[in-house]
């Protein structure tokens, strides 16, 4: 055999054995594929030890069951389909619609879960509104480098939060609202992308935010806390933020100037602290703002007139109870997408401007539902049992208001958008109400109170057919309610007192129900429910009257039956008695008798 004829086997041989290698390998890969790795045993047997800590009445983890080996596959548990280790664990409650009854699953509490302590490898895990009433064990604080989700919110969890030095592998969103921890904010929790710290008792400053140079936060909420001293001024590192909610604290200073570099924000609330001086300039930048609520705090100034011209898309504006002065400035007017603006109690003066008109968000006479909301989508992929790998959504936010409605304090929240309302009560207003006003067909609630304002209230307020509350009292306002007021039919709350309107009140079924104490003060008012205009005869019961009339009536036909009657007997008696007495009349009497009946007969 010469050399090329042994090349060229050689060659062959190569080529074949290449072949088989490729199919080897392609089998494997296919097998690896439709193989998925099974869960761990331990981790299987740490979960049958949870499910007998839940209620679950009608078996919506039924799956957990030791028949079924794959844990991986059971419902609310994912699990990482390279190592098996379970990775996803969803223990909140969830209410599920069953036609006419509902089902849940919950933790029993009120201990914290100790089978946690033999988890360590989940990325996400959620024990909101479980009915924990307990401290959270040190252990529980070292978290897995890849943790994304955590939700304790909604319990009694009470305690100091430690500060770990953990390295997240992601900023994780961490939600803690609703417990009863105390304490300073812990620095780790800055390496976050969503922090919701409300509705505890957290004191201390906010700095430990600025220990991240280049923040991936997006949302914060540090609300209704102990939270004290000035705002740091680094928030320019926050270039992500969208949301950040810092009301109910004790915040004070000015607003730093270098939150103007949150150019994503859209909903910046600040309200019910000590925050002073004026509005920096710089927030001007934020044009993105969709809810801007600074009120109760000690801020001063003017309102700013480029509120108007650089945040276009502002729907809510709330800078009530504050010591701003000054004219309520036109470009306020170009905010056509506002929705609700209170800026009662100042030191504002000036008239109101007629160009009001143009918040033609409050012109829908429709349910114009605009409702300022973020839905934040934190995906984690995990092994779903179905050959495939499952994304979820994680938290969902909506803005809210409290204002006060009807004489209390409510809460708007997905609804917020059906809220039209105007509030500029409790400053210094002078001049007429503009008519212009009255083309807000949408809103329904309007405030001028305790004002200085003069001149008649306009014919064209019927055109708010949307109209709920009117407060109109303590100003300078002259002549007679207008009739159109009887034909807004939704009017539940009204106060007119404390005027000078004068004449009847109009009649209406509305008008003449509210009391008497929301027309009081006005010395010309008169007509139900106040005392009766003068000159005006005292109204009576109609059924009353009609009985009344009736009685009159019958006694009027029972004189005439009467007399009738006695004067028919009278003279019948006379007759009877002539007859008897004088013979000849008799005699003639009957003779005529005889003689009408002959004729009848014989006619």
């Amino acid at each position: 055999m010469n050399g090329g004829t042994v090349l060229k086997c050689e060659l062959q041989l190569f080529c074949v054995l290449c072949m088989v290698a490729i199919i080897r390998i392609s089998l494997l890969e296919s097998a690896n594929a439709t193989v998925p790795v099974r869960c761990i045993a331990s981790e299987r047997l740490a979960l049958l030890s949870i499910k007998k800590s839940l209620v679950d009445p009608t078996n919506l983890l039924s799956s957990w069951t030791s028949e079924e080996e794959d844990c991986c596959r059971w419902n609310r548990v994912g699990c990482n389909n390279q190592t098996g280790h379970v990775v996803m664990l969803d223990l909140r409650p969830v209410i599920i619609n069953r036609g006419d009854s509902f089902s849940t699953v919950e933790l029993t509490g009120p201990q914290f879960p100790t089978w946690l302590q033999s988890q360590r490898n989940f990325s996400y895990l959620d024990i909101s509104n479980s009915s924990i009433s307990d401290a959270v064990p040190s252990w529980f604080w070292n978290f897995p480098s890849k943790l994304r989700y955590l939700n304790l919110s909604f319990n009694h969890i009470y305690g100091k939060l430690p500060n770990p030095s953990v390295q997240f592998y992601t900023f994780p969103a961490v939600d803690l609202s609703s417990n009863l921890f105390y304490g300073p904010i812990p620095r780790f929790l800055s390496n976050t992308t969503v922090l919701n710290l409300s509705k505890n008792t957290f004191t201390g400053s906010l700095s430990v935010i600025c220990t991240v140079a280049d923040s991936a936060l997006s949302y914060l909420d540090l609300s209704d806390n102990l939270l004290s001293g000035s705002l740091p001024d680094c928030w320019k590192q926050m270039k992500m933020l969208t949301i950040m909610n810092l009301e109910n604290n004790n915040f004070s200073g000015i607003i730093p100037s270098s939150m103007g570099f949150l150019h994503r924000i859209q909903t910046l609330r600040l309200r019910n602290n000590n925050f002073t001086g004026e509005l920096p300039s710089t927030l001007k930048n934020c044009s993105l703002l969709e809810l801007l609520d600074l009120g109760e705090n000690k801020l001063v100034g003017n309102v700013s007139a480029w509120i108007g011209e650089s945040l276009r898309k502002l729907i809510v504006l709330r800078l009530q109870s504050n010591d701003f002065f000054g004219v309520i400035p036109s470009t306020i007017c170009h905010l056509s997408s506002l929705q609700i603006l209170d800026i009662s109690f100042n030191n504002l003066s000036g008239p109101i401007p007629s160009c009001l008109k143009n918040l033609t968000a409050m012109a829908q006479n429709r349910s114009f539902l605009h409702v300022v909301s973020d839905e934040y989508t934190y995906s984690y992929s995990y092994w779903n049992g179905s050959d495939e790998w499952s994304t979820e959504y994680i938290a969902e936010y909506f803005d809210y208001i409290s204002v006060i409605w009807r004489g209390i304090e409510q809460e708007y929240g997905r609804t917020l958008g059906l809220l039209k309302l105007i509030d500029l009560s409790n400053n210094n207003l002078t001049g007429r109400i503009p008519k212009q006003v009255m083309s807000l067909f949408g809103i329904i609630s309007l405030n001028l109170s305790r004002n200085s304002l003069i001149g008649e209230i306009p014919k064209q307020i019927g055109q708010l057919k949307a109209l709920e509350s009117l407060d109109l009292s303590h100003n300078q306002l002259s002549g007679e309610i207008p009739e159109s007021v009887a034909y807004i039919s939704f009017l539940a709350v009204l106060n007119l007192s404390n005027n000078q309107l004068k004449g009847r009140i109009p009649t209406g079924t509305q008008l003449q129900g509210f009391n008497a104490s929301v027309y009081s003060n006005n010395l010309g008012l008169c007509g139900p429910p106040l005392p009766k205009c003068q000159g005006e005869r005292t109204m009576q019961d109609p059924s009353k009257g009609n009985n009344i009339e009736e009685g009159e009536e019958w006694f009027e036909r029972s004189w005439l039956y009467a007399g009738a009657g006695m004067g028919f007997f009278v003279g019948l008696w006379g007759l009877y008695v002539s007859l008897i007495i004088n013979k000849s009349w008799r005699y003639s009497y009957f003779q005529f008798l005889n003689y009408v009946v002959e004729w009848f007969y014989f006619r």
